[in-house]
């Protein structure tokens, strides 16, 4: 976890070029060229794709930034996972500053979120938001599959049965890319593994699957009682 995060906050610093940066429990879905057309020295989305929530609203890390004596102002907490930085004289503070700050704030935990975001405030970056649908959250909010072009599965809620799961597995057992599988999950509009539990396709406003996939498994059940 502090390699993989020592790394990510690096890399501003090596920018030779316009760079797009994805998260490695994401998965591209859809055609990213309008995204990268996207003006702005520095593109990022919304955190929890809550476009309207700032730092100030997050009390939980109120005393974090105090204590380090980092400055936040009013700026919308962004997510790292996905992000596009172009060369400017601000972006090239604000490689420099990340990974300072990231090694400063370190904890048990080694969050680069709030580091980034001081980052970004102390560089003067010109800060542009991506819509959601480039790094969409599909694990909290699944019905968001229908239109991500990024899928953004947040490893950390540790939830199991995801598609993210199905093609890492189809992967390692074939080592070829499970185009078809994602394909499927995308005309499907959920972000699970095939033959998913009934709550999953609940909870992606499937509500006929999910029952149809319950009444199949209790019938299973009742049948495998019987024998």
């Amino acid at each position: 976890m502090h390699k993989s995060r020592e790394i990510k906050t690096s890399l501003i610093k090596r920018l030779t070029r316009p760079f797009l940066f994805l998260d490695i429990d994401t998965l591209v879905l859809r055609d990213l060229s309008l995204l990268v057309g996207l003006p702005g020295e520095f593109l990022i989305a919304p955190d929890s794709n809550q476009r309207k929530r700032r730092i100030r609203d997050k009390p939980e890390l109120e005393e974090w930034f105090r204590l380090r004596g980092w400055p936040v102002a009013d700026m919308v907490a962004v997510n790292s996972g996905v992000w596009i930085a172009r060369k400017a004289d601000s972006v090239d503070r604000l490689g420099e500053l990340w990974p300072k700050l990231w090694r400063e704030g370190i904890t048990d935990n080694p969050m680069d979120q709030p580091s980034l975001w001081t980052a970004v405030v102390q560089s003067n970056v010109d800060l542009n938001l991506i819509p959601d649908r480039y790094n969409a959250l599909v694990l909290r909010d699944p019905k968001l599959m229908r239109t991500a072009h990024v899928a953004h599965f947040i490893r950390s809620l540790a939830l199991g049965g995801s598609l993210l799961d199905d093609a890492v597995e189809s992967y390692r057992a074939t080592g070829v890319y499970p185009r078809q599988l994602i394909q499927a999950a995308i005309r499907r509009s959920d972000p699970w593994r095939q033959n998913a539990e009934p709550w999953m396709y609940w909870k992606s406003g499937h509500f006929t699957k999910a029952a149809i996939e319950k009444g199949r498994r209790m019938l299973r059940l009742r049948a495998n009682a019987i024998t």
